[in-house]
């Protein structure tokens, strides 16, 4: 499990990070990273919860075309609530929860 949620940590998530064969949680919520989440996780057998609100991250979150869904008692949350814009800050269709693009005014989905 990686909990790094609630700081202020900047930069990018690794590609290395789909070396973490065993890693079944992955809660980086409420930091200052930025750029893509990486499509390695979705090679990770175990995983079954990412949150990932309250970044900047941006783009489509792959986890939704895993080989293996997420197991169990999944939780997938990003910031992918429309904005009054109308822009989405990620494409998330199998996300759990949905934020708005500030990691706030999280909602479940249907």
């Amino acid at each position: 499990l990686i909990e790094l949620f609630l700081n202020r940590f900047i930069g990018t998530i690794s590609t290395e990070v789909g070396n973490l064969a065993k890693l079944w949680g992955f809660h980086i919520d409420d930091n200052l990273f930025h750029g893509t989440i990486p499509t390695e996780l979705d090679d990770l057998p175990v995983l079954n919860g990412v949150v990932v609100s309250g970044n900047d991250f941006e783009g489509n979150i792959t986890l939704c075309n895993r080989a293996s869904p997420l197991s169990m008692n999944p939780e997938l949350q990003a910031d992918c609530l429309p904005e009054n814009d109308g822009g989405i800050e990620i494409m998330c269709p199998c996300c759990t929860r949905c934020c708005d693009r500030n990691g706030l005014n999280c909602q479940p989905t249907s």
